[in-house]
């Protein structure tokens, strides 16, 4: 098959996707609101803390759209650096799950002894899975896990109309120790999704928050590539950014209500101020994030531009000693290996003794 027919049947079965969605949700909404009949929407996430990072500001988001706490019910099952691997195989062995945090990443408190199979028997709406990000960007890693995964959710949820859902995660900044790296990274990324979603009866919707960040990466000036440590996304801006992604792939489409053209309230611009780094949302950028979020919806597999640019900060930071393929902040591959002493400014390298 060739790469172009390869491209266009992607495109097609994410169209039919969104389009599906929007019409399970047709019968729950009434002139743009909320269902007549009260639905709640259940989305169940199994991850790790990119699956935190992703939802952080989202309990804002759908109060802002006004939507009671009755009306969603989100919970996040994660380990630190849980792979599709790990989940497959916690479920095979029936493990108590360890950690469970709402969507504002307020833990639950222990003690309930939820297995991964009991909560799977819940009456879920949707189902969330991703791969652990150092293993993002190599499809052989996905299988043969994603498929036991997916089978269990279908087998053990009771709602027969429960759709999976794939969260398509980000690359690391340059500075990290691991890849994927910066653009090279989403990339490949990127082409792992696109053969995952190839396979017919996977997932029904996917959430490409690693795109939205690498639009937002082009758009938006930052050292740390709108990350916090080079691997979790920075407060203000990057999680913004992740939880319009989230909103407007799972929820707008459920109930209607979509977030696209509203400016983000104050309560979400002002929020987690106080953690460092900030990048906050402001006048200048709430828009441009809207269009990053908007383009990795329509184009999942493609970087978005406008040609503008808008710096966020200034950090400087040290690239650690490796021998891995590394590639610069525009996608081209560097020379050598990175040797102590290097360190990354802008776009710019330089050497400080």
């Amino acid at each position: 098959m060739s790469t172009q027919l390869k491209h266009l049947l992607v495109l097609l079965l994410t169209g039919i996707m969104l389009c599906g969605g929007q019409l399970r949700a047709a019968s729950r909404v009434v002139a743009g609101n909320a269902a007549e009949d009260d639905a709640v929407l259940r989305v169940l996430c199994i991850g790790n803390s990119y699956s935190l990072d992703a939802t952080r500001y989202l309990e804002r988001m759908m109060q802002q759209a006004g939507f009671g706490s009755d009306q969603y019910g989100f919970c996040c099952v994660v380990h630190a650096g849980a792979s599709l691997q790990y989940w497959s195989e916690h479920l095979a062995s029936d493990k108590v799950i360890e950690e469970k945090y709402t969507m504002a990443g307020t833990q639950v408190p222990e003690g309930n002894g939820w297995t991964l199979r009991q909560l799977l028997r819940e009456p879920w709406d949707i189902v969330v899975l991703q791969q652990s990000s150092n293993q993002s960007d190599d499809y052989a890693t996905y299988t043969p896990y994603v498929d036991s995964l997916v089978q269990a959710v279908r087998r053990e949820c009771p709602n027969p109309h429960v759709r999976l859902a794939w969260h398509m995660t980000w690359s690391h900044a340059l500075s990290f120790w691991i890849k994927p790296y910066s653009r090279k990274g989403w990339s490949d990324i990127a082409s792992a999704t696109e053969q995952l979603l190839l396979q017919p009866g996977r997932f029904d919707l996917l959430i490409p928050s690693g795109t939205a960040i690498q639009n937002g990466r082009a758009c938006m000036d930052d050292d740390l590539e709108l990350t916090r440590d080079g691997s979790h996304i920075v407060y203000g801006v990057g999680h913004y950014l992740l939880a319009l992604t989230w909103y407007e792939a799972l929820v707008a489409p459920y109930y209607g209500v979509s977030l696209l053209l509203t400016p983000p309230s104050a309560d979400i611009c002002s929020a987690y101020s106080d953690m460092h780094p900030f990048c906050p949302v402001t006048e200048l950028n709430w828009q441009l994030c809207q269009e990053c979020v908007k383009s990795a919806l329509a184009l999942p597999y493609e970087v978005y531009s406008t040609g503008l640019v808008c710096r966020l900060n200034t950090r400087l930071h040290r690239l650690r000693p490796t021998e891995e393929r590394l590639y610069d902040l525009a996608g081209r591959r560097l020379s050598r290996p990175i040797q102590s002493g290097i360190y990354i400014c802008g776009k710019q390298k330089s050497c400080v003794r």
